[in-house]
């Protein structure tokens, strides 16, 4: 899990790659990854309400897979 600021209304704008494939992304946070769905992370709140976490399919991850992610930050 990965945890840095991310404005909601960005991320549908977010991609995420694995092993140079695009991931699917899922709009509903609360969406159980780890039974049958057709995406492949999403995001949600973390316990301060102002960051979020990445949340990848479960199965998906492999050791020495390479994960690429790009989310767009407000400054």
């Amino acid at each position: 899990t990965l945890t840095e600021e991310v404005d909601s209304q960005f991320d549908e704008l977010s991609s995420v790659y694995l092993n140079g494939q695009k991931l699917r992304f899922e709009s509903d946070s609360n969406a159980d990854l780890s039974i049958s769905t057709t995406n492949d992370y999403r995001f949600s709140l973390d316990g301060s309400g102002e960051n979020k976490r990445l949340h990848i399919s479960s199965g998906t991850l492999s050791e020495n897979d390479e994960l690429e992610i790009r989310y767009i930050v407000l400054s």
